[in-house]
């Protein structure tokens, strides 16, 4: 039986246990948790409730029993400011196979750097979730990547530093090139993230690609709007593409001329994580981007929020960089 472990349970790994329950094939999985009695609680109301069938076997992992060293996909949906660590506390105890790591992945240069020596070793995706959206795939095939692409986003409050990874990888995406540069700017301010201990930025972040396509992310924050929203623009030839999440819609403007509407769906992890999960315990190929091939870009990114935070506080260390 193929063995899967989720180390956090917050959010995003209830989306992903989500999604593999809907599995149609018998699994092992564990999950790891630092509040021992709400993740047992958890999963008796799973074991009861979503897993009737008891297709699969859920349940806590503890470190105080002996399980096989061998583990198939390992899930690591914590905090940046811990990822680090509890991946090198199941990678130095057993032969893990397949990771995937959530962003923003770590939170300073040298876990990147100590975690880039085990890669060849371990196979590690970093999860980019509109890889697996069906809508920004449409307009990615319409794309000619051999003419010029820019793209523009505009939003308020969801998150500019931590969710502007996902922009990015898209961007690379689309224009097939994974060497982006970013402009330093004096625009951005940083915030109090909602998560205790971290920080975001409102502003604007702008960069480009050797080949010269551009790109300009921006985030208000708005006070009286609690809802996030983004409108992106991608603009690429004669033709011109636009979502915007507030409106659930899509257009296209096709050689300037040829106008098409459609909606926007909402696609979460649970949604495309069947999938991804059988196909990665299967053998089977993925669209996830591998943590050496995004290693660099993943450095530069962490970097750019490291130098704006000491432009706005340098009397302060900021070697962690409080982003998640």
């Amino acid at each position: 039986m193929k063995k899967i472990l989720i180390a956090g349970l917050g959010n995003i790994g209830k989306r992903y246990l989500e999604g593999i329950l809907k599995i149609n094939f018998p699994l092992d999985i564990h999950i790891y948790d630092i509040n021992k009695e709400l993740t047992e609680k958890f999963i008796k109301e799973i074991n009861g409730t979503n897993n009737k069938s008891k297709l699969h076997n859920v349940k806590f992992f503890d470190f105080s029993k002996k399980y096989s060293k061998k583990i198939d996909l390992l899930i690591v949906s914590t905090t940046s400011d811990v990822r680090y660590e509890i991946l090198n506390l199941f990678i130095s105890r057993f032969q893990i196979k397949n990771v995937i790591l959530e962003k923003i992945v770590f939170k300073n240069k040298n876990e990147y750097l100590e975690t880039s020596k085990i890669s060849n070793l371990t196979k590690i995706y970093l999860n980019q979730g509109l890889r697996y959206n069906p809508d920004y795939n449409a307009i990615k095939d319409k794309i000619d990547s051999s003419k010029k692409v820019d793209l523009v986003v505009k939003g308020s409050n969801w998150g500019l530093a931590c969710n502007s990874v996902h922009i990015l990888d898209y961007f690379m995406d689309i224009t097939k090139s994974f060497n982006v540069s970013f402009i330093d700017t004096s625009s951005l301010i940083v915030k109090e993230s909602k998560r205790n201990g971290f920080v975001e930025f409102v502003g604007t972040i702008k960069g480009m690609n050797y080949k010269g396509d551009t790109f300009s992310i921006s985030c208000t924050e708005d006070l009286n709007q609690e809802l996030k929203f983004q409108k992106i623009e991608i603009y690429n030839d004669s033709n011109y593409y636009f979502t915007d999440s507030f409106n659930r819609t899509i257009k296209y403007t096709l050689n300037k001329d040829v106008k098409k509407e459609k909606k926007l769906k909402t696609h979460y992890i649970s949604d495309y994580s069947t999938e991804l999960i059988w196909n990665i315990v299967s053998n089977k190929n993925i669209c996830l981007p591998e943590f050496n091939d995004y290693c660099k870009f993943n450095i530069n990114y962490l970097s750019f929020f490291q130098a704006q935070l000491s432009r706005i506080n340098p009397n302060k260390d900021w070697s962690d960089v409080p982003i998640t």
